[in-house]
């Protein structure tokens, strides 16, 4: 990796744009008629692109993408570890460059609790009305501080299309101060999910969303429709057994294993 006056470079290898951005661990990525992508978090963006060999991020924040983008991790190493599981063999073939986000902890928890019960369309334009609200109006809005999502009532969500989330939002927002936010990054891994789990529209699989994209507990593992289709049994029926089977399995990298057999579920059906 190298940062300079464009922005940070590494190599193909390293980061896949297309696998990281698409793979549902964040929901503010644009494709662009050129081929390249733009990312929004909180306030900063950045653009997205290849160059030769290159992946390039040109940013006006570029030490903030690079830990975004977890560019400082050795990913070769934590795939060579998974390799040992024959299960994985398949999903191990298309996780080159994808790489797990370290996203912003607020605009993370609010958008994970849109996402229950959602598809990322739905998800992607939801999140954008509630930017633009905050934005006068304009499209890549900022995403909405704490403070300005307290201004909105019920009400306001079910205009914005959060539907039954609405008043998931209403009740969990207040909540979400920076001092709560910095006490779950405090926690080990099982009491940080049981107590997201206590606010108003989190479950246990946005809880593990949550802890995986924004705290960077990899031994997280979220069980979504993909991942449960893809590891239930007669002996893992239900997606608590599922989670609690693979998070053990695999350990520090259950998240890397999700994330890589989430990306081959998704493509090959």
């Amino acid at each position: 990796m190298e940062i300079n006056e464009r922005g940070i470079l590494c190599s193909r290898g390293e980061l896949d744009i297309a696998r990281t951005l698409c793979c549902g661990q964040l929901f503010r990525y644009f494709p662009e008629a050129d081929g390249s992508y733009t990312v929004m978090s909180g306030n900063k963006s950045c653009k997205l692109r290849y160059e030769g060999d290159f992946a390039v991020i040109e940013t006006d924040s570029p030490e903030y993408f690079a830990e975004y983008f977890d560019l400082s991790t050795d990913y070769s190493a934590i795939v060579k570890e998974l390799s040992r599981f024959d299960e994985l063999h398949n999903a191990l073939t298309v996780s080159g460059g994808l790489r797990i986000l370290r996203q912003d902890r607020f605009e993370t928890a609010v958008s994970f609790i849109i996402s229950a019960n959602n598809n990322i369309k739905r998800i992607q334009g939801i999140v954008e009305r509630l930017c633009s609200r905050f934005g006068g109006g304009a499209a890549r809005s900022a995403f909405p501080t704490r403070e300005q999502m307290l201004t909105l009532t019920p009400q306001d969500y079910r205009a914005l299309g959060c539907g039954f989330r609405s008043e998931y939002l209403y009740k969990t927002v207040p909540v979400l101060t920076n001092e709560y936010l910095d006490s779950i990054g405090n926690m080990a891994h099982d009491e940080a999910k049981k107590e997201l789990c206590k606010l108003c529209g989190v479950g246990p699989k946005v809880a593990e969303c949550i802890l995986l994209f924004a705290y960077k507990m990899t031994d997280s593992y979220p069980v979504d429709t993909w991942i449960f289709k893809a590891n239930a049994i007669a002996e893992l029926d239900t997606p608590e057994k599922v989670n609690k089977y693979y998070s053990e399995r695999y350990g520090k990298n259950a998240g890397y294993a999700q994330q890589y057999i989430f990306e081959y579920m998704r493509n090959a059906t």
